[in-house]
């Protein structure tokens, strides 16, 4: 790769996926970047952030075993509890939704690789999958992000492929898992309970263009799929496809 590694090591952080029934199917709320952003700028993302400080002392009757129910038995409790806590308030942040430990479905986790593609810092984020709640009403806060909507994945994903929509690998990998699901309760069903796939994408070159491999793939050291969908993107004039 022509890129440098990161020397950095990656910050923890939180994303939720919020959901919805509507007509079509279950929808994903997406909020765009504002332009200035330092990460991902004009691009569509989850609600979510990096951890913070005084997440760690947040939530002080969180029951025991948030390690095991991240999939990361080996995971020190307070670490635990701040993602949790990140999820939670980055959602409340970003979009007004309010939401509680409990109404969280871990997905995975991804880890930035040493030599990210679009962008220079690296995170190992928890993704979580959450419901809207009843009555609720997500948007965007107009500072760190500038538009938001609703889309069901298929449609999220067709926009991405027309140029309507930037989005990130996590989001293209995450929408394509989420696709084949007909209720939010199917994808909430499909992971309450589950292990939370590890995912660290290998970024590499092929006949000039870059590409990112997932588990599962030939060039990836895990054989094992992590999720459904390709197991490899290939950046082609700027976008990943």
């Amino acid at each position: 790769m022509s890129d440098p590694p990161s020397s950095d090591p990656p910050r923890d952080s939180a994303s939720v996926v919020l959901l919805r029934d509507a007509g079509d199917g279950p929808e994903v709320f997406l909020l765009r970047r504002s332009g200035d952003s330092t990460v991902l700028g004009n691009v569509h993302v989850f609600a979510g952030g990096k951890v913070d400080p005084e997440d760690h002392d947040g939530w002080p009757d969180a029951p025991e075993g948030l390690g095991e129910w991240l999939g990361e038995p080996e995971l020190d409790p307070r670490r635990a509890r701040a993602l949790v806590v990140a999820a939670c308030r980055e959602t409340r942040e970003e979009t007004g939704v309010v939401l509680t430990p409990a109404e969280l479905v871990p997905l995975s986790r991804w880890i930035t690789p040493e030599r990210p593609a679009l962008m220079k810092r690296r995170f190992d984020t928890r993704f979580f999958l959450a419901r809207l709640p009843a009555g609720a009403t997500a948007s965007h806060d107009g500072q760190e992000a500038d538009q938001s909507v609703w889309l069901t994945p298929k449609r999220a994903l067709a926009a991405y492929y027309d140029d309507s929509i930037h989005l990130a690998p996590p989001q293209i990998m995450t929408l394509m898992t989420l696709a084949s699901e007909p209720s939010v309760e199917a994808m909430l069903g499909r992971y309450r309970g589950k292990k939370p796939p590890l995912v660290e994408p290998m970024p590499f070159e092929v006949n000039g263009r870059r590409a990112v491999a997932y588990p599962g793939d030939p060039l990836h050291p895990v054989r094992e799929r992590a999720m459904p969908g390709p197991t490899r993107l290939t950046l082609v004039n700027g976008r990943f496809r």
